[in-house]
């Protein structure tokens, strides 16, 4: 919390602040966000900027920095008080503790803290829901799936999942159990269409920026090769963060491999482990996108595990997790190191304000930083959202083409 308070925003936290403060004192989605990229379409999921909104109405928009803590405070309160095994939830937390990533996106002002927080209500939504299907459980499933679809792509799973879910309960004869995953999609489906058809209406496609029509091949082609790593690649930056929660998620497999009453739950978990590869063969896909999947495995491995297991190795297992997660606490680095502006960036913030006027637009690599902290309008080509690339910059061959170009 600490951290996150005293930060400055950087990269796309710059982005997200913005968005929020757009919301907030518009009262409704923008088209385009005409300080960034001579003017940027905004197609962003908006659940998370919404938050952001009501936050900055209520606390003002030096609450936006503390933003990320109170949603991971609010996992770990879920984690702890929800899960009908307590010490499950308690494992799944200390083992989220030991995770690098996770702890960065705690204090940075960025969806994925968010989309954990609503992955994590998912599980123990569906957990409930598959002990006793009520038409409450049943809607609180499809509202909460509704809004991760409007918090991110990867949200996508759950209607997949639910869907799957319910051809496996037709062929085990269960009906009422099939209707019921049925109705919860078909609910979720209904919450984000209207955000589907808006995205197809202004910007041609409703999974915007996938099957963009404004798309500038090269440009993509040079921020692929920049911005994707290959999956195999990822796997390893993956496991290296999240050893904790997957060896949550492996135990919990092997012991649920012996019991038949964890077979549910562990074909959910086998699911899961499927689903978080395949996200990592995604385009743009990095590793904080899968904070929420190393979570969801590791909830529903240790719930496979802790009453499984005899009471002394129960001990050992929490006396080792709260061990490690205290030496986190203890030797915590700064999350925000490597996030915000260097000083020969603030530097240059302050000349464009001192040397531009107020109506200028910059050209700047750091586009989201310089218009936050300056004032100025910024812009840099980028693939796709932006109405006009200036890309004349980059291709002309001579100081002539240049200053025609400009």
């Amino acid at each position: 919390a600490v951290q996150a308070a005293h930060g400055m925003f950087g990269s796309d936290e710059c982005f997200h602040a913005t968005s929020m403060q757009a919301l907030a004192r518009g009262h409704g989605l923008p088209e385009v966000l005409p300080q960034f990229y001579s003017g940027f379409r905004y197609f962003y999921h908006p659940a998370f900027h919404a938050l952001g909104a009501l936050t900055s109405w209520i606390a003002g928009e030096p609450a936006l920095h503390v933003l990320p803590v109170v949603v991971t405070g609010a996992t770990a309160l879920l984690l702890l008080a929800r899960v009908r095994d307590r010490l499950a939830g308690a494992w799944t937390w200390l083992a989220m503790m030991l995770v690098p990533s996770f702890g960065d996106f705690a204090t940075r002002l960025y969806a994925e803290g968010f989309v954990t927080l609503l992955f994590a209500g998912l599980v123990l939504l569906m957990l409930e829901w598959e002990t006793s299907p009520t038409l409450r459980r049943t809607l609180a499933l499809g509202v909460v799936t509704g809004i991760a679809l409007l918090a991110k792509f990867t949200a996508l799973v759950w209607p997949v999942l639910l869907l799957v879910a319910a051809g496996v309960d037709l062929a085990r004869g269960r009906p009422v159990h099939a209707r019921g995953r049925v109705l919860a999609c078909a609910v979720a489906l209904a919450i984000v269409a209207p955000w589907w058809w808006r995205n197809h209406q202004l910007f041609g496609s409703a999974f915007y920026p996938a099957h963009a029509p404004d798309v500038d091949r090269a440009l993509q082609a040079l921020n692929t090769h920049r911005y994707s790593d290959p999956p195999l690649v990822l796997l390893g930056a993956f496991v290296r963060d999240a050893w904790a929660p997957l060896l949550l998620a492996l135990a919990g497999a092997v012991q649920g491999a012996r019991v038949a009453s964890s077979r549910g739950r562990l074909v959910l978990l086998a699911a899961f482990a499927l689903v978080t590869l395949a996200a990592m063969t995604g385009p743009y896909a990095a590793l904080r996108h899968l904070d929420a999947f190393a979570l969801v495995c590791a909830l529903l491995g240790a719930g496979v595990l802790a009453p499984a297991i005899p009471r002394a190795r129960r001990l050992v297992v929490s006396a080792a997790l709260l061990l490690a997660a205290l030496v986190t606490v203890v030797a915590m680095p700064d999350h925000r190191a490597d996030q915000e502006p260097d000083a020969a960036l603030r530097e240059a913030f302050v000349a464009v304000r001192a040397l531009t006027p107020p109506d200028a637009r910059v050209l700047s690599l750091w586009t989201y930083d310089t218009a936050y902290h300056t004032g100025r309008q910024a812009t840099w080509p980028i693939p796709w959202g932006q109405v006009g690339h200036p890309v004349r910059l980059f291709r002309a061959a001579t100081t002539e083409g240049l200053a025609q170009a400009i």
